[in-house]
């Protein structure tokens, strides 16, 4: 009996292994390349030796400042708004009527459509050339389509915020729901028993519950905002572009010196990532000691 279980441990370690093998090994043999063409160690471009030179461009260039307080306010303005809608949709539609289940099935339904496709249809629809503005102005409501408020490809990255809010509220609802309705529906009728008004039991049982539910999934938002490519490309301003943006725009230079730039940028990318989340989990394992 011990020897068969100890083969299926050892069997599903080697799976582990394996898995992890084909998946991790090929992301840290490129984030290896792209630290070590960072630091001048990039032979099409001539490199050979260890420089900071790519760094320090990047830092007297001013580019990187303001493509990194661009990408940071649009990562947090997203995340909370993103939150606070998302709550209010899931407590008013946590009930268990017919109105309310089909509410929760139409608020998921943005889920399936990869953010690409909604960055399109942000454009076929709120450009000032788009579908909206010129409805609107076959329907007399506006004088022209150049009247219409810019929403795409404006300076403050209003069409970003639009295409990450219609992605990522529904998914934090969904994992709001899903608090809702496991451990805070027993506390909130425990409260309800003991006299707690409606906005009581709201603020001292609801709303702690889903925050600390919801933290994971704000974190993985954040983060995935602040690497996203392919919708402030498409909706975002000209300048400044987000970092992901500012990457590819050094490396698709013609001037080979730009790619080490390019690899400097992916690289403080990268560990801006890896500190956001190893802050959360230095937070989390900090929790649970106390809790111990």
């Amino acid at each position: 009996m011990k020897y068969s279980a100890l083969k299926k441990y050892a069997s599903n370690l080697a799976l582990i292994a394996l898995l992890l093998a084909l998946t991790a090994v090929p992301a840290l043999v490129g984030v290896g390349y792209g630290v070590l063409a960072s630091v001048g160690y990039f032979r099409p471009a001539g490199e050979s030796g260890f420089t900071l030179r790519h760094y320090a461009a990047l830092w007297e260039s001013g580019d990187l400042f303001r493509s990194l307080g661009f990408t940071l306010g649009i990562a947090v303005v997203a995340t909370v708004l993103s939150f606070a809608v998302a709550l209010l949709l899931a407590i008013s539609v946590r009930g268990a009527s017919r109105l309310n289940r089909w509410n929760r099935f139409l608020i998921q339904t943005p889920l399936p459509f990869p953010h690409l496709v909604v960055a399109v249809f942000t454009v076929l629809f709120l450009t000032q050339s788009g579908l909206v503005p010129r409805l609107l102005y076959a329907l007399g409501l506006i004088a022209s389509q150049e009247s219409f408020t810019e929403l795409v490809y404006d300076r403050f990255g209003i069409g970003i915020l639009l295409v990450f809010l219609w992605k990522e509220v529904p998914f934090l609802a969904v994992v709001m729901l899903a608090v809702l309705g496991s451990a805070s529906a027993r506390y909130e009728a425990v409260a309800q028993s003991l006299g707690a008004t409606p906005w009581q039991r709201f603020r001292f049982i609801t709303l702690p519950v889903l925050t600390r539910g919801a933290v994971p999934s704000l974190v993985l938002v954040f983060t995935f905002i602040v690497g996203a490519f392919e919708v402030p490309l498409l909706v975002g301003p000209t300048y400044p572009p987000m970092l992901s943006v500012l990457t590819v725009q050094r490396y698709s230079a013609a001037n080979l010196d730009f790619r080490g730039e390019a690899f400097a940028l992916s690289t403080m990318i990268a560990a801006l990532m890896i500190l956001l989340t190893g802050i959360y989990a230095a937070t989390e394992s900090r929790k649970a000691i106390r809790k111990i």
